[in-house]
């Protein structure tokens, strides 16, 4: 491994809390007392798992193979991984040192995936009609699952000593909110279920990666 070097394989699991948006459905004053449901999107938690795993040369290649190399041919696939973690058979997602942090193309090593409405209560909110809400707004429950998928990733500045190292992650990413089920006319009961799709997104995210080694 060098600079231009990324070996990083984890899994995480955990759960999220969105934040409500500031925008509201209306902008009647009568309304703002109701806080949260009436946003444009109300807070959403969500149980989420984070895979980040180097290819060596189609995303996921190195899980695919090891059933058949592991047992087989041990030090073909331990080929194959050094190749993945400096950046690939074709080497575009290999690190860029530069004097102002590092860069790395990130597409395809790794996905993250949240399902969202799937805890004990789901996610409800009014759903407008015609735009604007009225007293024919329905109340609506939606489980949806969002991948999202990072593509450039930015590191300023990265620390470390003998037992730990911390650094700064800034990473550009594309997500889509998949609806998955939608359970329409809880208040009033009876309404028919709303059209809902895909919904696309750009995002910036950032974090403080903190390691230690025992």
């Amino acid at each position: 491994m060098n600079e231009s070097g990324d070996g990083l394989v984890f899994l995480d699991l955990g759960f999220r809390q969105d934040a409500p948006t500031t925008t509201k459905i209306s902008d009647s004053p009568v309304f703002e007392q109701f806080g949260n449901i009436l946003t444009a999107i109300p807070s959403r938690t969500a149980y989420t798992a984070r895979l980040r795993m180097p290819f060596w040369l189609i995303p996921g290649d190195l899980i695919l193979a090891a059933p058949f190399l592991l047992p087989t041919s041990p030090e073909t696939f331990a080929g194959m991984a050094v190749v993945a973690g400096n950046g690939g058979l074709i080497p575009w997602q290999a690190g860029i040192a530069s004097p102002f942090g590092r860069f790395q193309f990130m597409a395809g090593r790794e996905v993250g995936i949240s399902f969202y409405g799937y805890g004990s209560s789901e996610d409800a909110f009014l759903f407008p009609v015609g735009g604007q809400l009225s007293e024919n707004a329905t109340l609506v429950k939606l489980r949806t699952i969002q991948l999202d998928f990072p593509i450039v990733e930015y590191r300023p500045f990265r620390t470390f000593s003998l037992d730990q190292s911390s650094s700064l992650v800034l990473q550009l990413y594309g997500a889509v909110d998949i609806p998955t089920r939608v359970d329409a006319g809880l208040l009033p009961t009876g309404d028919p279920e709303p059209s809902v799709k895909s919904v696309w997104q750009f995002g910036l995210r950032m974090a403080f990666d903190w390691r230690y080694y025992w």
